[in-house]
């Protein structure tokens, strides 16, 4: 079997690519964030990962588009389920045949928010053939 190299994680985006090169102590970073300095040390290590709250923090602080941390925590974490899940679940879950259908409407919703088109969310009603919302 051939040895697949670790995934990065979040903390070490946030170390390598901000922290050092910008000088950032884990200390200075806690401080000017208003999260514990073990929040941050936790997230560097690898031992937590970054929620939305410290996520928007990272965000305002750095400059960043909103939401930017969380989208690279869920990528990490999507990566490692994938590797670590992937194949048993390829092996265990079957696609229903319906589903193809729905694949091309739901890729073409996807370059939107899904959540705007919720009916809680914009007042419009609708179900699909299953009788979930759209």
């Amino acid at each position: 079997m051939t040895k697949k190299l670790p995934l990065p994680t979040s903390g070490e985006m946030l170390r390598e690519e901000f922290l050092n090169p910008m000088g950032i102590t884990p200390y200075q970073l806690a401080k000017d964030i208003h999260v514990p300095q073990t929040r941050i040390s936790a997230i560097l290590a690898g031992e937590r990962t970054i929620t939305p709250d410290t996520g928007l923090r990272l965000d305002r602080y750095f400059g960043l588009s909103e939401g930017w941390w969380v989208r690279l925590q869920l990528d990490c974490d999507l990566r490692k389920a994938q590797r670590e899940l992937g194949a048993r679940i390829a092996r265990e879950v079957k696609p229903r045949e319906v589903a193809a259908a729905w694949r091309g409407a739901i890729q073409l919703r996807a370059a939107g928010p899904l959540l705007a088109d919720m009916p809680f969310r914009s007042g419009k009603t609708g179900a699909s053939p299953s009788g979930v919302w759209l």
